[in-house]
């Protein structure tokens, strides 16, 4: 995994305390960004899901005790999903569980429906309601966020949609 940045304890990526992983890489170039030192695929630190495991479990004792978890974000976090599943079976396997942060705008492939069918709860973050503003302000493609969103309703994955306010 290629890992932006790491906030040990993190209080707006879910519920309770969290460790966020902020992933590098994004495929859009959203006009108000806030972490746009994380679009580049390959700008951060790599580890192996072993590696970056064992990081978080030092960070455990404190989200545990505030009724968190694990954040992936990024960046775009499904960019690096099969990375995910393989360091979810990991946590899952000391019962600690994971939160995705995400714009939703990836292709829907094996590693994103399993990444997201491990996670306790997906954050969307909506970005623009129609597919105008969308493409103007990201560079995305909002029939992709819409499928994704489809996905998440039929699988009844718990859901937070957010969106920016300007």
């Amino acid at each position: 995994m290629i890992v932006h940045s790491i906030e040990s304890l993190a209080a707006l990526e879910g519920e309770g305390l969290r460790c966020a992983i902020f992933l590098a890489g994004c495929p859009m170039r959203c006009a108000y960004c806030h972490n746009p030192d994380t679009w580049n695929p390959r700008a951060g630190r790599e580890y192996t899901p072993e590696d970056l495991f064992r990081k978080i479990k030092r960070y455990e004792p404190y989200f545990r005790a505030a009724g968190g978890g694990v954040t992936f974000s990024g960046g775009e976090p499904l960019l690096q999903a099969g990375e995910i599943v393989r360091l979810g079976r990991l946590l899952a396997d000391e019962n600690i569980s994971y939160t995705i942060d995400t714009s939703g705008c990836v292709e829907l492939d094996e590693d994103v429906k399993a990444a997201v069918r491990g996670a306790e709860l997906v954050i969307c973050d909506l970005k623009f309601p129609d597919a105008g503003t969308f493409k103007e302000y990201t560079g995305g493609d909002f029939s992709r966020v819409l499928k994704f969103l489809d996905f998440l309703a039929a699988e009844k994955i718990r859901t937070w949609a957010r969106t920016v306010i300007v």
